[in-house]
């Protein structure tokens, strides 16, 4: 069983564009395996709604590791007259007025992938330390004071139940 993980950002600067930019640069800074294929979905309206793309630790690990070291990150499209006020009022609490609600998601993130999650928090919110990542069975986020101050320790396997705002 895997946890869900949702990438929280101000709706009103999402670029999916930039955000798949940011994940190849990611994947190439920390030699991670990235496959994106052009499986875009469109809003009724044209505008762009859904993509995917895969993470795993290398291309070797996809093809024969059974330890399944990957993950894939759903990214979505902002359609303004679809977003419910609930949704970006409910992580208002991380920056009053920054309109963060969850752009991308992880639904099945395994425990073989938690070192290779955490090392892409890490490299992501250092491209993007205006947002955060939210792990839905917490009450805390990540965003990149915690990645930095969890990188001055030992990696630990179960950094994702521990609260960051508890560390020294």
């Amino acid at each position: 069983m895997g946890y869900l993980i949702y990438l929280l950002k101000n709706w009103e600067k999402h670029s999916a564009q930039k955000m798949v930019r940011d994940i190849a640069e990611v994947a190439f800074n920390a030699n991670f395996f990235f496959e994106y294929k052009n499986d875009k979905e469109y809003f009724p309206d044209g505008k762009f709604s859904h993509l995917s793309v895969f993470i795993a630790d290398d291309f070797f690990s996809v093809n024969y590791d059974k330890q399944n070291k990957c993950f894939v990150l759903e990214i979505q499209g902002v359609n303004p007259g679809g977003i419910s006020s609930g949704s970006i009022q409910k992580f208002d609490f991380l920056k009053p007025g920054e309109n963060l609600c969850n752009l991308a998601s992880i639904k099945d993130l395994n425990e073989e992938a938690y070192e290779l999650f955490y090392r892409f928090c890490y490299e992501y919110l250092r491209l993007n330390p205006d947002e955060y990542f939210w792990f839905d069975l917490s009450k805390w986020v990540y965003g990149w004071e915690e990645m930095q101050r969890l990188s001055k320790y030992p990696y630990d396997k179960d950094w994702l139940f521990k609260d960051p705002g508890l560390l020294e």
